[in-house]
């Protein structure tokens, strides 16, 4: 073994070898499986042919025999004679005369009929044997058995089954015997003589030496005159073939037969007989050919093998001779001399590679020069740099180098940081960061830009970023770790952000109020399209005006406010109810506004249905609480209460609303809207008649899902 690892002749000639053997294993495998599966599909061929024509026999056999029973039956002689024999008297001539003649003709029928081995009669009632060409079964009565139950009604072929009296396999032909007026008078059953399917079926022909072929029934029984019953096996024979046959499939494949030898076999179901039918040939002759194949190639691939090993030694001889003295100038480099050179020998591909070789350790020779530079370099730029790098080991996480551009950050000096870890010195401010580093570094093999919190010497802690790599020093793996601090970035970052939320508000909630103010117009106009009649089409277009300058006096609003997601909702009203006395033509001398509200700023969600419910019930004060121009005041009061909640007041001190009028089954479009647009709220309505009508509404600030800001 250690030639092989040794010698490069060895190693060239060892792997011609495995080559070789492999390639000789691998065509011989391929060719024995190829061969093996063109026999197989051959012998399943054979065994189908062979199979269908024993099946084909089997069915012809039947044939003939029901058509050798039919014409027994139908037989004019037959009949009459059997009209005597079972109605008139046994002691009288004429039955007498008529047993002989049937006994003729039956005998006749038989001698003829060579599927037949016995026919018999017996009676309609009773199953007895009045005559038989087998003179020791006559008196004898059959009343149980399934074919006279069977064949007093038709004509029947039973299965081979075994029989009552002699305990021999049977099959049974049977049907009615009618007489000239097609009245059944008895039945007329034939014993089959097996001998014929015997024949078709164990014929191995064609089969080999281990070809064959078995009837089994549905009680997994041999069927034939030589093996039948359980004798030799007393559980019933199984295999994988049978019990599949006899769940009435039919197909091939290899599996163990009854006897527990691998065979290739086919196996059919034959219905009308209740039995299965299966041709078999054992695997070892059936593939013979395929393995004489595999070794003759076997021996030849061995024989081949060693007269390439002879030519593959001389060659690799002289191929190893300029590479060995490649070899020896290579160990003298490897020593430390790069100035060595290798000899060309040859001016073949080996020759190219000892200039190659010689031109390498001069560039070798020049790297090694760059990589002492590169050291310096990096050692320089290790020790300058302002942001802390350093270099611990990833099994127990102690550090062996730091940067001064560490100390200076943290305030710790070497000899208080080589040696250990960043646990003992508590330089990380949250162990669970500085153990998903390590893990990430482990699994990653590298981190980038991951913000933790770092403790100085000193106490105060920093936040820095961390960069880390893993690297291999003395084929140990190290951690080289950069951290930048970025404390007041993160300031400024706050900043930022601050300024980015209001503006991600901005746009957000501008987007979000216009999908919602169209949505509530589309549902406004949807409802007013339900109302309009030609009287009140004019005001009805203006209360569609109105409820949609209400909504947009929303968006005015939000774009000159400061907080562009609350609106100031004493403002807010003001102007409200401004556009409402002048859409109506009210003159405050007349209609005298009074509001009180406290300077509340309300989120867009809860401002718009307030909005619409004030517009609603100052729309209807304006137009029904004065009638005939009568002077009045109409007071606004919206203010906040405690836990959160707030409380609108909307009141005149008009005529009021009906007595029996129901603000929750009113048919006005305003009033439904007043409480639905508190129910969207979540707030609850309350209705004041003393003195005119005020509306009192308390509720909560509301947000639409996905809106509400923390």
């Amino acid at each position: 073994m250690k030639l092989i690892f040794k010698s490069l002749v060895a190693r060239l000639v060892t792997s011609f070898v495995i080559l070789t053997l492999a390639t000789v294993v691998v065509v011989s495998y391929v060719a024995y499986h190829k061969a093996r599966e063109a026999l197989l599909q051959s012998i399943y061929y054979t065994l189908e042919h062979s199979i269908s024509h024993k099946e084909k026999e089997l069915d012809r056999w039947i044939n003939v025999a029901r058509q050798d029973v039919i014409l027994v039956a139908h037989s004019t002689e037959v009949r009459e004679k059997a009209r005597v024999l079972f109605f008139k008297s046994e002691e009288s001539q004429e039955y007498r005369e008529a047993y002989l003649g049937l006994t003729e003709t039956l005998g006749f029928f038989l001698a003829r009929m060579h599927d037949l081995k016995e026919i018999f009669i017996l009676t309609d009632v009773g199953g007895k044997i009045v005559i038989s060409t087998d003179k020791s079964h006559e008196e004898d009565y059959r009343p149980t058995d399934s074919y006279y139950i069977r064949g007093r009604t038709g004509r029947i072929v039973q299965s081979i089954y075994p029989s009552p009296v002699t305990g021999k396999p049977t099959m049974t032909i049977a049907m009615p015997l009618l007489n000239q007026l097609g009245y059944r008078m008895g039945v007329l059953a034939v014993h089959l003589n097996l001998n014929m399917m015997d024949e078709v079926v164990l014929e191995a022909a064609g089969l080999g030496r281990t070809g064959e072929t078995y009837l089994v029934d549905m009680l997994n029984t041999f069927v034939s005159s030589r093996r039948f019953g359980r004798q030799e096996f007393p559980r019933g024979v199984h295999t994988s073939a049978i019990d599949a046959a006899l769940k009435g499939d039919s197909g091939k494949g290899l599996y163990l037969n009854y006897a527990g030898i691998p065979v290739v076999g086919i196996y059919r179901h034959i219905e009308d007989l209740e039995m299965v039918l299966i041709s078999e040939i054992t695997q070892e002759e059936a593939f013979a050919p395929a393995r004489k194949l595999g070794l003759s190639i076997v021996l030849v691939g061995l024989v081949m093998s060693a007269l390439i090993v002879i030519c593959i030694y001389i060659l690799a001889r002289r191929i190893a001779r300029p590479i060995l003295a490649i070899t020896d100038a290579s160990v003298k480099v490897a020593a430390g001399d790069l100035k060595s050179k290798a000899p060309v020998l040859t001016e073949d591909e080996i020759g190219t590679l000892a200039q190659t070789f010689n031109e390498m350790t001069e560039k070798l020779d020049g790297l090694y020069q760059a990589l002492r530079q590169s050291e310096e370099h990096f050692r320089t730029v290790f020790q300058t740099s302002p942001d802390s790098i350093t270099i611990c080991r990833l099994e127990d996480g102690k550090y062996i180098n730091v940067s001064d551009g560490f100390i200076q950050q943290t305030g710790y000096e070497p000899e208080n940081v080589l040696g250990k870890t960043g646990l003992e010195i508590t330089f990380w401010s949250d162990t669970g960061t500085r153990k998903r580093f390590f893990e990430e570094v482990r699994d990653t093999g590298d981190v980038s830009n991951l913000e933790a919190d770092f403790r100085k010497k000193d106490g105060s802690v920093f936040t820095g970023l961390v960069s880390a790599t893993l690297i291999r020093l003395k084929d140990e793996p190290h951690i080289l770790t950069i951290i930048r601090d970025i404390s007041r970035l993160k300031q400024v970052e706050k900043r930022l952000q601050v300024s980015l939320l209001e503006k991600d508000i901005l746009l957000k909630e501008i987007h979000h109020r216009v999908k919602n103010n169209l949505q509530v117009i589309s549902g406004l106009l949807d409802l007013q399209a339900h109302h309009i009649n030609d009287r009140k089409s004019r005001e009805i277009y203006k209360e569609s005006q109105n409820r949609v300058i209400t909504m947009a006096l929303i968006h005015e609003e939000l774009y000159q406010a400061k907080d562009l997601a609350k609106v100031n909702f004493a403002e807010y009203i003001q102007n409200l109810t401004s556009n409402l006395f002048v859409s109506y033509g009210i003159d405050h001398a007349n209609v005298n506004l009074v509001l009180e509200a406290e300077q509340i700023e309300m989120v867009v969600d809860t401002a718009i249905p307030c909005g619409l419910i004030v517009n609603e019930l100052i729309s209807n004060s304006l137009k029904h609480a004065f009638p005939r121009n009568e002077n009045g005041e109409i007071r606004v009061g919206f203010r906040a209460l405690k836990d959160g909640e707030y409380e609108l007041t909307i009141g005149d001190n008009g005529i009021g609303l009906p007595k029996d009028l129901d603000i929750y089954k009113t048919k006005t479009l305003g009033l439904q809207l007043v409480t639905v647009l508190t129910e969207q709220l979540g707030g609850t309505l309350e209705l004041d008649r003393d003195g005119g009508t005020v509306f009192r509404i308390h509720f909560k600030e509301y947000h639409e899902a996905g809106t509400e800001l923390h």
